[in-house]
């Protein structure tokens, strides 16, 4: 009597799960590490945008003339809303808006307990503008995150 058993046995199956479980086990670390670099650009290459923001509200017509205080300060939270330093005029406030967005970029990277962006700009001459992470990371014009 022949019997036609086809398909696997239940060695050969777990031989295969054991198989994947250290497929997984081995590949799983370097992928978490390369989700957390690309988080780490994102986070940068939004500061960049953030201080790109800034120079360019603070180099609109009319704006810079109105500014009297030596640095503005703007702050991005997680939901990326804005709130500004007492310094920020209105047509500052529009400007950037314009420029940005109505929502600011939102934080990607967030093994450091941040949750949000803080531009600061330098007015004067020269101006100078730098953005941490809101746990004080300088994102940018250094990248704190670089190893």
């Amino acid at each position: 009597m022949k019997m036609n058993n086809k398909g696997f046995s239940m060695v050969e199956l777990i031989i295969v799960i054991a198989i994947m479980a250290i497929l997984v086990g081995a590949i799983a670390p370097t992928l978490i590490k390369y989700v957390n670099k690309s988080r780490m650009s994102a986070d940068a290459n939004n500061a960049q945008e953030i201080a790109a923001a800034l120079q360019q509200a603070y180099s609109t017509d009319n704006v810079a003339d109105g500014v009297t205080v030596d640095s503005i300060v703007v702050n991005i939270d997680s939901a990326g809303a804005y709130t500004y330093s007492t310094g920020a005029t209105a047509d500052f406030k529009d400007a950037f808006t314009e420029i940005l967005g109505s929502t600011g970029p939102k934080k990607k990277y967030k093994k450091n307990s941040s949750t949000g962006f803080t531009g600061t700009l330098t007015t004067g001459s020269p101006t100078s503008c730098m953005v941490e992470d809101s746990a004080g990371t300088e994102l940018y014009p250094s990248n704190g995150y670089a190893d």
